[in-house]
């Protein structure tokens, strides 16, 4: 499902162009007037709570959801402050970013040596990774808390060098999973031996 802060006219937006046809096979898509705002906090810029369990609440009937079987990536760990276990954070893409994707776009299309794609921002690919690696998984909360985000550095921290969630993004002052290029490293190259796997080729999907 996708589930936005954003008012209701630009999610509409937002998911048209992300998913186009296959939007039909999104359960549910929510906006700024599912967070239990009140109409003063509805027009203005306040921190808003995404609380996992209303759409555990409101999916019931299809299939029973919990912490078990979610998911949430986000952008902002105060907005999955209820329920940081079911957190994927990943980095905000700024105009800064886009612009520096546009580049390496036009540096390829002006004949340059190498693949844009190898200098483009990678969080999807690290996602893709992270999401084929959690469909084996019976307890998302228990991967998350346990370190699973760190890949092979997780496990290495809570066999003996840190104890439960060593190094998680949710502990206190720990840096986040994305900032640690050796575990983005692993996650992207996850990602890709995915989609090798599934037979989906990778490209960027970006226009100018």
């Amino acid at each position: 499902m996708v589930w936005s802060s954003a008012q209701p006219h630009s999610v509409d937006d937002m998911v048209h162009h992300a998913f186009g046809d296959d939007r039909i096979h999104l359960v549910a898509v929510w906006a700024r007037d599912t967070l239990g705002l009140t109409d003063e906090q509805y027009h203005s810029k306040v921190q808003t709570v995404k609380d996992l369990r209303k759409p555990w609440e409101a999916l019931y009937a299809p299939i029973v959801h919990s912490a078990l079987t979610t998911l949430l990536l986000d952008d902002s760990t105060l907005k999955a402050a209820l329920q940081p276990w079911n957190h994927l954070c990943i980095p905000d893409y700024t105009r800064e970013l886009r612009n520096r994707d546009l580049a390496e776009l036009n540096r390829a299309a002006e004949g340059a040596t190498g693949p844009a794609e190898a200098q483009m921002d990678p969080t999807l690919l690290a996602v893709v990774g992270v999401l084929h690696t959690l469909r084996i998984q019976t307890n998302v909360a228990g991967w998350v808390r346990a370190g699973g985000l760190w890949g092979p550095r997780g496990e290495a921290k809570n066999s003996g060098e840190g104890g439960e969630g060593a190094g998680n993004e949710h502990a206190g002052g720990k840096l986040l999973w994305f900032e640690v290029p050796e575990t983005l490293r692993y996650w992207v190259g996850e990602g890709r031996r995915a989609l090798e796997e599934l037979g989906i080729a990778v490209e960027h999907g970006l226009t100018r």
